[in-house]
């Protein structure tokens, strides 16, 4: 029984109203809302590596909770009034409540023990009595451990190393930043840089709050013009914009009231809820717009838009988030959570259409068809041309497709899955600049970690032939893999040996006895001040640690430095005295890009079985499902071989492109395929059947197409690079979508004949 006009009316006020309601109430979550970034969260969830690391950093202390602190002197080090401004400045710093230590040439000292005598004497690196620039550098570059570490090669810069509380919430990373930065803001030098999580984190955070609002601002400025040109009124224009700006409340109240934050992957959420909400009034109001053209009322037109335009946005919603929540199996948590919040968004874009857009439409007096039926002649003289060109040339059309797609599947071998610490950052932004200086200047700024645990015949760390096993490893690591700033137990007793002998720097080197180790642990190590073992031994007195530095070479690099420090491990390292693994922050998330492309590869197939199993539903025929999935295939190898060709790293932030352009893509294919089924049911023949559907969706289909284009393409103007290359390749994949739709879709639905009557009839009693 058809529902009353007065019936349909009073639902669409009941609807508009507790849609209204709901985002009253959910825009006061936006002010809970925040901003995330722990890059901790990429690494990989249920993972032996993780858990092995997050157990390990228990004993010591994190390998990432530092900062670093670069001034450079033109006139070189070894002037005494910059000393002693580097002097004064790091006491400062070191009185900072958040921080445990700052280290600097000017705070350090040499040690030394006379020849004869039992007094051990200090000697600092930096004599500010006597001020002789040539004892001073003399003394420091003999001594190989600072080199790189506290003063470069050249002699102009000197670097201060912050240690500060380990694990600092967002909040404290900032005070202590701006403190820092307070501090600098008093010095005169010629340059100064910054590196360290602190830095990182803030610039990301800062970035990603201005983005989400350019971004937010942006897509409210593109909902005006494209509602301009499809309306030309103020009501076409208002009320469709109200229904955009109450899904983004929506979502990101409902975050906010959850307590969610947002992170990087987030930024472009709201890019996302612009297309989808644009998608959702589009083909709504372009059928509503078709039926008011033929002569209905606005009610009796509202009545057939939901009918027939309702299920297939229902589909294209649930579709679309089905792609989005496939990545809730990655376990890469920003991952996950994108997929999981935008998911909801997707739907939650769905109701707040449907609850608030046919309360407008019935308000509305000047959204109807009359003045769209010069523009919609326009469409249909164009389309007409198209489709009667594709069927006459359909063998090209396939022949072209064919070798685009072989073009393509050969660039897909070429993909890349180099990942960099900082890879998301252009090279223009200030963090990535100072990452490079020290990269340059003093080793990098990429922790390197072995955890080095004794093997079944190792009785003690610091037995010396446990001891030399690890020298071997300190010395390959700097020689052969290139890590700098590195510290070990090996570095400890050499450091000893050192100063047993008048600081002589040619006994930098282990002592050859036990009872040697041992007197130096007796006679030197029980001194608090010279206690250099604290961050190096667990209490279990089992495991010790080489950790340094190495500059941002890519995954890729540092896999194979990898492989080759496991091979000189496996010929030259005695397993039985202690065992190696390496491990770390870096290390982690390099282990994370490994892992990904099967875990994106998994959530992209289950999307697709998923859509499959919906088409197999609705239709009852395999080769219409198999038909529905391949227009959307085809934009997924095209954008797969352009980032083999031109380069682009398959990594976090570009992995997940694949599943949101399947999940967008196939929303036109879900629009064609339902309305062809409706003439079909209407008793049509197929190729009539096939040109109402094209002449009927085609203006939507391309409509949208431009509206998500134009959406993804603003990410361009992001700093991020993953961002950057979401918004280019999800714009190439949509426009290869459309397309696809628009010439293989009917030439593939045209093939099926007797299978497309045969899913009509059995799908009449579904779209009924």
């Amino acid at each position: 029984m058809e529902l009353s006009e007065k019936g349909f009316r009073k639902i669409v006020r009941i609807f508009f109203f507790v849609s209204i309601g709901l985002t009253i109430g959910l825009a006061f979550g936006l002010f809970s809302l925040k901003v995330d970034y722990d890059f901790e969260k990429f690494f990989p969830q249920d993972s032996e590596e993780t858990e092995f690391f997050l157990d390990y950093r228990e004993e010591f202390d994190s390998d990432n909770d530092y900062m670093l602190i670069a001034l450079r002197n033109e006139g070189g080090i070894f002037d005494y009034e910059f000393l002693s401004l580097v002097d004064s400045l790091t006491r400062k710093i070191e009185r900072l409540e958040l921080v445990q230590y700052a280290v600097s040439i000017t705070n350090q000292k040499n040690y030394a023990k006379a020849p004869f005598g039992f007094e051990i004497f200090e000697i600092p690196y930096i004599d500010f009595e006597k001020k002789d620039p040539i004892k001073d550098s003399t003394q420091i570059y003999q001594n190989e451990e600072l080199i790189g570490a506290l003063v470069d090669e050249s002699g102009e810069v000197v670097n201060i190393y912050i240690k500060h509380e380990n694990f600092l919430s967002k909040a404290k990373c900032d005070t202590l930043l701006k403190h820092v930065n307070n501090l600098l803001a008093e010095v005169e030098v010629d340059e100064y840089h910054l590196a360290g999580r602190a830095v990182g984190q803030a610039y990301y955070v800062d970035q990603m709050k201005k983005e989400l609002a350019i971004f937010f601002l942006i897509s409210a400025v593109l909902v005006v013009i494209f509602l301009f040109i499809a309306f030309r009124s103020f009501q076409g224009i208002f009320f469709p914009l109200i229904i955009v700006l109450s899904s983004m409340i929506w979502v990101f109240g409902f975050m906010g009231m959850i307590q969610e934050p947002l992170n990087i992957l987030l930024t472009i959420l709201p890019t996302i809820m612009f297309v989808v909400s644009m998608s959702d009034v589009i083909h709504f109001v372009s059928r509503y717009i078709d039926e008011k053209r033929s002569g209905e009322g606005a009610v009796r037109a509202l009545k057939i838009s939901v009918r027939e335009v309702g299920l297939a946005t229902f589909l294209t919603s649930f579709t679309t988030s089905v792609g989005f929540f496939s990545l809730s199996l990655v376990p890469v948590e920003p991952v996950a959570e994108f997929g999981l919040y935008t998911g909801i968004g997707v739907l939650l874009a769905f109701l707040v259409t449907y609850g608030m857009l046919p309360f407008f439409l019935i308000l509305s007096t000047r959204i109807d068809g009359r003045s769209q039926l010069k523009k919609n002649n326009f469409w249909d003289k164009h389309l007409r041309r198209l489709f009667i060109s594709v069927m006459r040339k359909r063998v090209l059309v396939v022949i072209g497709t064919v070798l685009i797609l072989m073009v393509a599947s050969f660039g897909i071998t070429k993909i890349s899955r180099n990942h960099f610490i900082l890879d998301d950052l252009s090279a223009d932004s200030p963090v990535k600049k100072d990452a490079s200086f020290f990269d340059r200047n003093f080793g990098g700024v990429r922790p390197f970690e072995l955890a080095i645990t004794l093997g079944s015949k190792g009785d003690s760390l610091t037995d010396i032939s446990v001891l030399n096993e690890i020298d071997k490893l300190e010395t390959y690591l700097k020689t052969e893999y290139g890590v700098g700033r590195v510290n070990s137990l090996a570095t400890v007793f050499k450091t000893l040996n050192r100063i047993n002998h008048a600081a002589n720097p040619e006994y930098f080197k282990l002592p050859e006895k036990n009872s040697t180790v041992s007197r130096y642990q007796r006679k030197f190590l029980s001194k608090k001040s010279l206690d250099l073992t604290k961050t190096l031994i667990s209490k279990d007195k089992r495991t010790t640690r080489i950790m340094g530095n190495i500059g941002d070479l890519g995954s890729e690099v540092i896999d194979g430095k990898n492989q080759e420090l496991l091979a000189y491990i496996e010929e030259n390292i005695d397993s039985e005295l202690i065992e190696v693994k390496i491990t770390g922050t870096a290390h982690l998330l390099d282990q994370n890009i490994r892992s990904l492309s099967d875990s994106m590869t998994l959530g992209l197939i289950i999307a697709v079985i998923i859509v499959s199993l919906i088409m197999a539903i609705l239709y009852r025929s395999l080769k219409i499902v198999v038909i529905s999935i391949i227009p959307n295939i085809v934009p997924l190898v095209i954008i797969a071989g352009i980032m083999g060709y031109f380069g682009i790293e398959f990594k976090v932030t570009t992995a997940i492109i694949f599943t949101i352009a399947f999940g967008i893509c196939v929303d036109d294919t879900i629009h064609f395929l339902s309305k062809f089924s409706l003439e079909l049911k209407k008793g049509k023949s197929l190729l009539y059947a096939l040109k109402r559907t094209y002449l009927a969706t085609g203006k939507a289909i391309v409509l949208t197409s431009l509206i998500l284009c134009s959406g993804f393409l603003m990410l361009i103007f992001s700093d991020f690079s993953g961002t950057f290359y979401t918004g280019l390749l999800i714009t190439i994949a949509l426009f290869f979508a459309v397309l696809a739709d628009l010439t293989i879709l009917p030439i593939l639905l045209l093939s099926i004949k007797k299978e497309a009557t045969t899913a009509a009839s059995s799908n009449k009693q579904t779209t009924n």
